[in-house]
């Protein structure tokens, strides 16, 4: 009977966790040759990780990218972290938030909190705070200590508003 893929994934974890780097990079290749994007991605900390192997950021990108166009949101936010900072790949603003926008859409605080630092400083999107409050509140409400530390940094005053007067403090985020 022929294992699945979650099978051979799983034991190329054991593998790469009892220093086994050489058959656990065979056994995630099978995993990953199966379309099983966790292989995909695991393979691509591999190489941008140099975990048993020597350190190679492009071929680490080639499989974050390949995770990535089967959806899965962590390799979403590495491809546009990649085209952020030209690791592995010529830098393009443009394709990096394209691809964090499509981890953020799937509520990935890393990717969210990207996009905040990305409208703040106006890199590959025009320049726009509000919409980075809003993504550091989100990647905040995921768990992500930096954005939330962002979120109370930028507790600012704002202009007069009729409506709440002088001052018009940004609300507490509820946090899970």
């Amino acid at each position: 009977m022929a294992q699945s893929a979650i099978d051979i994934f799983n034991r190329a974890s054991q593998l790469q966790a009892t220093g086994n780097f050489g058959e656990a990079l065979r056994i995630l290749q099978i995993a990953a040759d199966n379309g099983y994007a966790p292989a995909l991605q695991r393979l691509g900390d591999t190489f941008s990780y140099a975990i048993g192997v020597e350190q190679n950021f492009t071929k680490a990108f080639e499989f974050y990218y390949r995770a990535a166009c089967t959806g899965l949101a962590i390799s979403q936010y590495k491809v546009g972290w990649s085209f952020q900072f030209g690791v592995g790949v010529p830098r393009d603003y443009n394709k990096a938030i394209e691809f964090y926008f499509l981890a953020a859409d799937q509520e990935y605080p890393l990717a969210q909190f990207c996009l905040a630092w990305c409208y703040e400083h106006g890199v590959g999107v025009e320049k726009n705070p509000q919409k980075a409050k809003e993504y550091f509140e989100k990647s905040a409400q995921g768990g992500m200590d930096e954005a939330l530390y962002r979120v109370g940094e930028n507790c600012e005053i704002d202009e007069y508003s009729a409506q709440t007067g002088p001052y018009n403090v940004i609300q507490p985020l509820e946090i899970e």
